[in-house]
């Protein structure tokens, strides 16, 4: 097992009230590891006043969080900006809501934080709500696959860094087997 590692922490916005809870977690992860927080802005036609914008969200969303490493404002691709974003800063955590629209459908994932999920280097954290620390309480769902080893790992070393000081957390590694045929398939 590694240790948790965080030195760079992305988090993506879309200005709406649905992306101030993973503003809000990055900002808390980034300060509790002594991370640099870099902060990615994607939208179609950036205005003068976008970096502005992000900046104000920032601070409603994360009060008192200080000065981010850098706000970035780009045009383009949603994700594909996204990761780009986190490999120039070489990050070890992208922080993202989950879009607007799944916020009010609990279990859906936009597009946007699907592609980068799927498509980033490094640990995703898709926040829906604020990330309560210390970690009490964790599932990490598996499969056979290699992602799911990277999963486990990243649960276990978060889970272990971000438990109470002095105390314990679970960790719970959840395996969901079809039912039928496909079950036999799976063993």
């Amino acid at each position: 097992m590694w240790l948790l590692k965080l030195e760079s922490v992305v988090a993506a916005t879309d200005l709406k009230e649905a992306s101030r809870s993973a503003l809000s977690t990055a900002a808390r992860l980034a300060a509790l590891a002594s991370a640099a927080l870099h902060v990615v802005f994607v939208e179609e036609a950036p205005t003068r006043d976008a970096e502005a914008r992000v900046r104000e969200e920032l601070e409603v969303a994360a009060p008192g969080a200080g000065e981010p490493a850098s706000v970035v404002v780009m045009s383009g691709d949603a994700a594909r900006a996204i990761v780009n974003r986190a490999v120039q800063v070489e990050a070890d955590a992208i922080v993202l809501g989950p879009h607007a629209r799944a916020v009010h459908q609990p279990g859906k994932m936009g597009g946007t934080a699907a592609a980068v999920v799927r498509s980033a280097s490094c640990p995703c954290l898709v926040a829906a709500r604020d990330l309560h620390l210390p970690l009490r309480n964790v599932l990490a769902p598996v499969d056979r696959s290699e992602a799911a080893e990277g999963t486990l790992s990243v649960a276990l070393s978060w889970t272990s860094a971000l438990r109470p000081r002095g105390g314990t957390a679970r960790l719970t590694a959840f395996h969901a087997s079809p039912a039928g045929p496909e079950r036999e398939a799976a063993s």
